[in-house]
């Protein structure tokens, strides 16, 4: 249950994540710069399992991860490795080549299903995919949106965002535009709109990430971000290189 948004842009990307869970996870921690293994990195943080979902560090590098279904559930250990921890291990690595070469080495046997997004400026998109069997990875071109759902008729979700994605690269992409379209309810506030409402389940909180060549900019929204009520947090990291 996820939406990812990527547009990249001249010496730069725009990535909006929205990120749907069950209502009965913690509220999660707005983003706070970390430095691990000398790299500094911002990312929220998951309160349940301590991991992330979304994250840039000050070489630019952008992680974005998105729940998927796993093939072998019976397979898994009664606790499996949160998806989040690998993110935040991944974090401190400078370039998605890193991250390619990071997770041919790492055993996700104990990991559920992901997709996992590993980006920087004026560079294809690396995306890697992992269903409890196979781990496969691609690289992308140009604006992507990648979706995921546990919704039973899931596929009618993802066939719904992507129609609305698709209308939404027919104006031009801003960042106010992404904001409003990841806090959209076309065609109809429910479990197929980008700002996902369901009665057990729901979009609970909005990043955009903003990449240029000195800075990464963090707009966090801490809630539905179809609410005005939902707080809005602000959060800058220099890059290596960029002005200090």
């Amino acid at each position: 249950m996820c939406t990812l948004a990527l547009l990249p842009r001249p010496g730069g990307l725009l990535l909006g994540h929205n990120r749907d869970e069950s209502r009965a996870r913690g509220a999660a921690r707005p983003p706070r710069s970390t430095r691990e293994r000398g790299l500094a990195w911002l990312a929220p943080q998951d309160p349940d399992a301590g991991g992330t979902w979304i994250g840039v560090n000050e070489a630019g590098m952008v992680l974005a991860l998105l729940n998927a279904a796993h093939g072998r559930p019976e397979a898994l250990p009664p606790v499996p490795r949160s998806r989040g921890l690998l993110v935040r291990d991944l974090l401190p690595l400078a370039t998605p080549e890193e991250v390619d070469s990071a997770l041919e080495r790492i055993d996700l046997s104990t990991t559920r299903g992901f997709r996992l997004l590993a980006v920087e400026p004026g560079r294809p998109a690396h995306l890697h995919s992992w269903d409890g069997l196979d781990r496969t990875a691609e690289r992308r071109e140009g604006p992507l949106l990648v979706t995921s759902s546990s919704f039973p008729s899931w596929e009618s979700v993802e066939r719904a965002r992507r129609d609305q994605w698709t209308t939404f690269l027919e104006g031009v992409p801003t960042i106010p535009g992404l904001e409003a379209w990841l806090a959209g309810h076309a065609p109809e506030r429910g479990p197929h709109s980008v700002c996902m409402h369901r009665e057990e389940a729901g979009t609970v909180s909005r990043t955009l990430v903003e990449v240029d060549s000195e800075r990464a900019v963090v707009r966090y929204t801490a809630g539905p971000p179809c609410e005005p009520s939902s707080p809005l947090s602000l959060h800058v990291l220099p890059l290596i290189g960029g002005p200090a």
